[in-house]
């Protein structure tokens, strides 16, 4: 039982370390599965301004791995959550190479890793200016989800929302957003 509370702290304070600017109070419906969220203030159709955005929870490379770690060209992180807890990812935009200095911080999503080894999301807050086109999440045993064929994929249509499946307690997740200037 201690090693469990000492646990919980430790990612509670991974979750809640990382400092964030301050976000509007905008919250989204959390979907089950292969998450695809369309903003309801959202109505751009053709993608003028907007940007590939992905979450980190902290400014620690021991649990934020960007998947070029992986052998993979495109862009993004694979966050390693060692243990059930709660707590916000980052979103930045446009941060080429996983260069937080290229990106662009836009908002945040909040992340449950339940005690049933399950990942789910609450809601996703953006800073004035920036609106929710669409939001992916992935969770799984493995850094990256698999293709059919076994071959690692990061394309957002790919995700699945497994969580812990081997039960170890640990659990890797991807939070992809594509957001739009406000109006836009």
């Amino acid at each position: 039982m201690k090693k469990f509370i000492l646990g919980a702290a430790v990612l509670a304070l991974l979750f809640t370390s990382c400092e964030t600017e301050p976000v509007a109070d905008e919250a989204v419906t959390a979907v089950e599965g292969k998450a695809k969220l369309k903003s309801v203030d959202s109505d751009n159709s053709d993608g003028d301004g907007c940007e590939t955005a992905f979450g980190r929870i902290c400014d620690c490379d021991n649990l934020n791995s960007c998947f070029s770690d992986y052998g993979i060209s495109r862009w993004g992180w694979s966050v390693h959550l060692p243990e059930p807890g709660e707590g916000y990812f980052n979103l930045f935009a446009g941060a080429g190479q996983c260069d937080l200095d290229k990106g662009t911080y836009v908002g945040r999503v909040y992340i449950y890793f339940n005690d049933d080894k399950s990942i789910t999301h609450k809601e996703v807050e953006l800073i004035d200016g920036w609106e929710l086109n669409e939001l992916h999440l992935y969770s799984g045993d493995e850094p990256l989800p698999q293709k059919k064929n076994g071959d690692w994929t990061v394309a957002p249509g790919q995700y699945t929302n497994d969580g812990d499946v081997d039960g170890d307690g640990m659990v890797y997740v991807i939070v992809h957003a594509d957001v739009c200037p406000a109006g836009s």
